[in-house]
């Protein structure tokens, strides 16, 4: 009877261990798909922002349009010419059902403008439907770009990581862990932005900025509005365009 009652013991044991690996094996499956299901939704971006480029700078039949990496290159198929293109992904936003996209193509010229994508998913893929643009920092570290869409307020820009102050006359390196942005209407936003290359900042509501400060990880003010007033350009309030001709056969 000790033996019969023992074995039973021996195999209840057994089959509770058995219970609890599967239970650890399946979370980490679920784990792992989440992983995977996000890395999808980065490179499908990816790829729209990508196509929306290379749809936009297509020059025409007598171009051959490639890719090689983050570049799309332009090569005159009658000559020699060959333009280049950086396309940089700088920020990335959920918005609603759609994402917001801070990107910008660059072919080694001057300044160029950053852009705000508006993405949405259509035929089971991400394409861009709206654009616009903003100006990018130049002696400050950040500026100010606005645009008013579905009565939101969103404020976008790039970020770098040198300011230039006139008073005194000086660079000085910078870094960003947060922005609290505060609005004319009394709302006040913290943004996270550790480790960002730039910021898009959404208030549900039609305001203008009272106020800006960026401060690093210590929590010491970087930059402020009032650095950018004296330093700087305070970007530009643009408006969401239709992209649909660039998707045109």
């Amino acid at each position: 009877m000790k033996k019969i009652i023992l074995i039973c013991m021996i195999v209840t044991v057994i089959l509770l261990a058995g219970c609890g690996g599967a239970g650890i094996i399946e979370g980490d499956d679920k784990s792992q798909d989440n992983i995977s299901g996000q890395s999808t939704v980065e490179q499908e971006i990816k790829d729209a922002v990508m196509d929306y480029y290379k749809r936009k700078l297509g020059y025409g039949e007598e171009y051959e349009t490639t890719q090689r990496d983050n570049y799309i290159i332009m090569s005159h198929l009658k000559s020699e010419v060959v333009r280049e293109f950086e396309i940089t992904i700088y920020k990335t936003k959920p918005f609603g059902d759609k994402y917001l996209v801070l990107a910008g193509c660059h072919d080694g010229d001057g300044h160029p403008p950053s852009e705000l994508l508006l993405l949405q998913k259509t035929d089971d893929k991400y394409t861009v439907s709206k654009e616009a643009f903003g100006d990018i920092p130049i002696s400050m570290a950040f500026t100010i770009n606005s645009v008013v869409y579905e009565n939101n307020t969103i404020l976008f820009s790039v970020l770098r990581d040198r300011t230039w102050l006139v008073e005194p006359d000086e660079s000085k390196e910078v870094s960003f862990d947060y922005i609290i942005t505060e609005f004319e209407n009394g709302e006040s936003i913290k943004e996270i932005v550790t480790g960002d290359r730039a910021y898009i900042i959404i208030l549900e509501g039609i305001s203008d900025v009272k106020d800006m400060n960026l401060f690093n990880s210590e929590g010491k003010l970087q930059t402020s509005l009032e650095d950018l007033v004296k330093y700087g350009s305070m970007g530009r309030d643009s408006e969401f365009s239709s992209v649909e001709k660039f998707y045109k056969d």
